[in-house]
């Protein structure tokens, strides 16, 4: 009996382990079936990111002689997963960005859209500038206007109020006709309009006020607060600490107001600046240096970016294009424009690629750094600035230079940084009537007549009120005429 059960229960254990054998060559083929599966849908993803990218209008650009940065992809560090890398590299909605392609590229260039962050419009033909963005694939544009009416003037010992003047196309109404002709395009900054050297001599209330002033009558005018910021203010010119109280007393108007600020610290009052931000965390902070200043202090410069969430810094082609010491833009600003121009393209003539290198080699270790907080501008003040060559020449040169930072900062830098921070442009929902001081006249006896009666003013000036003298501008006006056009022009020519 022995023999005979032995032999059953080996042939019991031998069917066990085949049946264990063949289950486990089952779970094996399984395995390798759903690894070749993943395999095959990881294999579509590129396909996928691809076509991603070209709907938002994302450009990829490969970086040639004039980028002269070292081509190997960049190490992920724990930097870029931060919370902040994340909100900042998220790609904008195309139909909330209003992404606008270039009309001009240039092989071995970044290519894509730009955002300008320091555009000085002041008394430009906004239609040139439009064009000039248009035509660069500038999406939008952060705008300064002077805007030197709404305020009391005391030129000649005369105090002389200027609110008059405040809807004609000069000054607010040029800001304004800007912003309603072009709405979403521009994010309105302000300054009073004057040379920055010579606004320290009124620094203080005086100042103060003026900026004040100029808000106030801003929102009267248009029943809503379409200046988002202050600036530039340039500290620069002024023999002042950078927190000087009278200073601050700007830099307070914009907190008050939620408001960001535009101004331009030195190297050697960067503490000055590290106490601004601590004093007003709130208030959004963008700068940009001289050329020599950022070399000075940038090292304090960046640890100040990577310290404070509310400081930004602008890298503008102004400053970009610069040789032998000197931002080239602005070396022909006295000049006429045909020969400024001229002057300008003889300077960098055979120099371009000089030019591109130094600024990447200056640029490129903050962008390294704090690419989050890197943003790209103009600052093209002089009027030959804005001709059509000189403007695209001073854009391509910046193309080259952001092609020579690694390539997943590039479209930071270009434009998602700054839209990030700033949005949209400024907008005005309310229809605003803009004068032309040049189309109004002074009217004739019988007009002023009729509007006197129906102000019921009977000629006394002293008993004028201000009702009074809005009730008759707004008749004469509807007539295409004022009784004193000179209102119109007194502040305009100073």
């Amino acid at each position: 009996m022995k023999p005979k059960i032995t032999k059953i229960f080996l042939i019991f254990i031998f069917t066990i382990l085949f049946l264990l054998v063949s289950c486990t060559d089952q779970m094996t083929t399984e395995t390798f079936n759903t690894e070749d599966t993943k395999d095959t849908e990881h294999s579509e993803n590129p396909e996928d990111s691809d076509q991603a990218t070209e709907i938002i209008g994302s450009q990829t650009t490969q970086i040639t002689e004039k980028a002269t940065n070292n081509s190997e992809e960049p190490i992920a560090t724990e930097e870029d997963f931060s919370e902040d890398s994340k909100e900042t590299t998220q790609l904008p909605k195309e139909e909330s960005l209003g992404i606008i392609q270039p009309q001009l590229t240039y092989e071995g260039a970044y290519n894509g859209p730009l955002y300008a962050t320091s555009e000085q419009i002041g008394s430009r033909d906004i239609d040139q500038v439009i064009k000039n963005m248009d035509r660069n694939g500038i999406i939008a544009a952060l705008g300064m206007f002077g805007i030197e009416a709404g305020y009391t003037t005391q030129d000649d010992g005369d105090n002389e109020d200027t609110t008059d003047i405040l809807t004609t196309n000069s000054d607010l109404g040029r800001a304004i006709n800007a912003i309603q002709k072009y709405p979403k395009r521009i994010v309105a900054f302000t300054n009073p309009g004057i040379p920055g050297d010579e606004m320290e001599d009124y620094l203080g209330d005086e100042l103060t006020n003026w900026y004040k002033t100029i808000l106030t009558k801003t929102k009267e005018t248009t029943n809503t607060q379409f200046i988002q910021g202050l600036g530039e203010i340039e500290t620069q010119e002024w023999s002042v600490t950078h927190d000087n109280k009278d200073v601050l007393s700007l830099f307070q108007i914009a907190d008050d107001n939620n408001m960001f600020v535009l101004f331009h610290p030195v190297a050697s009052k960067l503490d000055d600046l590290e106490n601004i931000l601590n004093q007003f965390p709130d208030t959004i902070f963008i700068i940009h240096m001289y050329r020599q200043d950022l070399k000075d202090g940038r090292s304090e410069l960046i640890n100040l970016l990577k310290d404070h969430k509310n400081l930004y810094f602008s890298m503008d082609t102004a400053h970009i294009i610069h040789l032998d010491g000197m931002d080239l833009l602005y070396k022909y600003q006295g000049d006429s424009v045909q020969k400024a121009k001229e002057n300008f393209f003889s300077d960098i003539n055979n120099k371009e690629d000089q030019i591109i290198a130094d600024a990447i080699k200056d640029y490129k270790p903050i962008v390294d750094e704090v690419a989050n907080k890197v943003m790209w501008g103009t600052e093209t003040g002089p009027e030959y600035a804005y001709d059509n060559e000189v403007y695209d020449k001073a854009v391509e040169i910046a193309r080259f230079v952001i092609a020579g930072f690694d390539q997943a900062d590039q479209e930071k830098v270009a434009y998602k940084n700054a839209f990030d921070l700033l949005g949209e442009g400024s907008s005005i929902e309310e229809q605003i009537n803009i004068i032309d001081p040049d189309t109004i006249k002074e009217c004739s006896n019988d007009i002023i007549d009729n509007c006197d009666e129906e102000c019921g003013f009977n000629g006394d000036e002293e008993q004028k009120t201000d009702l009074t003298e809005d009730c008759l501008i707004s008749c004469t006006l509807e007539q295409s005429c004022l009784e004193d056009v000179s209102i119109l022009y007194d502040d305009i020519e100073d």
